[in-house]
């Protein structure tokens, strides 16, 4: 799949494509890899606050996806994820050894690199802490429950999506690239949550709400200032890979043949 396919096709909205992308992905470990268990998910709200998350089991060397990268020394010149810790290359657990390929950035070339992280416990605990959690579980419709989950492009916005992304790849790291961040593991695992969060607020008004879909065909949008509004026909795509589908298609996570054990 081209970046500009990915791209292209989150924004038509962010929850219905990585739900296809991370059911997608189960079917590869399944069908190619011989993988015979579930896929997981990352309840990050057990791992607030901050003093916790670098404890979390996710990041543990043996049963995880390894650590932290060695510190890259901050420049205040950038716009940098504030209290980021780590950002070069993961120093223990199973991925040490992990070649990533695209990135960064926008960047088409093949670029060969190590897997990187760059923590930001503070900044996790901010954004996926229960308080926050709870704000996008109260929202009445779709469009808002997407948008407080989505939050806005300033450090102090409520975003519970970019909280795992940037509490895990800080400025450095693969997984706050959002060209390259699905090749960091724990993307799956992060994005397998919000969907949970997603099924679960479907599941508290599963009438009204397993149809609701709304939001801008421009990535944050929101106004619908440079495009229309999405609909249950808007087509979602994983390029060469072949998986096209559209919105409907993934709304009750029963046709795509998953459940979880436990909603929020």
């Amino acid at each position: 799949m081209s970046l500009k396919t990915m791209l292209t096709a989150m924004k038509g909205h962010f929850l219905p494509w990585h739900r296809l992308f991370t059911s997608y992905y189960e079917k590869i470990l399944r069908e190619e890899c011989g993988y015979h268990g579930a896929q997981p998910y990352w309840d990050w709200t057990l791992d607030i606050p901050a003093s916790k998350f670098v404890q979390s089991p996710i990041f543990d060397t043996t049963y995880g996806f390894g650590g932290n990268g060695l510190l890259v020394p901050v420049n205040t010149s950038n716009n940098e994820v504030p209290g980021r810790t780590g950002g070069g290359c993961v120093q223990d657990g199973p991925l040490v050894n992990m070649t990533v390929h695209l990135g960064p950035a926008s960047s088409l070339a093949r670029n060969d690199q190590c897997l990187r992280r760059d923590l930001a416990p503070d900044y996790a605990a901010t954004y996926l802490s229960k308080d926050k959690l709870d704000t996008v579980m109260a929202q009445a419709d779709y469009e808002w429950f997407a948008r407080t989950m989505e939050g806005g492009p300033a450090w102090d916005d409520s975003q519970v999506h970019a909280g795992g992304h940037f509490g895990v790849g800080g400025t450095f790291g693969q997984m706050g690239d959002p060209f390259a961040s699905p090749a960091d593991p724990i993307f799956f695992l992060h994005h397998a949550n919000l969907d949970r969060v997603w099924w679960s607020w479907q599941a508290r008004d599963l009438g009204n709400r397993l149809r609701d879909i709304s939001g801008p065909m421009v990535l944050q949008d929101w106004d619908n200032a440079q495009g229309g509004n999405v609909t249950l026909d808007f087509p979602l795509s994983l390029g060469y890979n072949g998986w096209d589908a559209k919105i409907s298609d993934v709304m009750d996570i029963g046709d795509l043949c998953y459940s979880y054990d436990e909603l929020y």
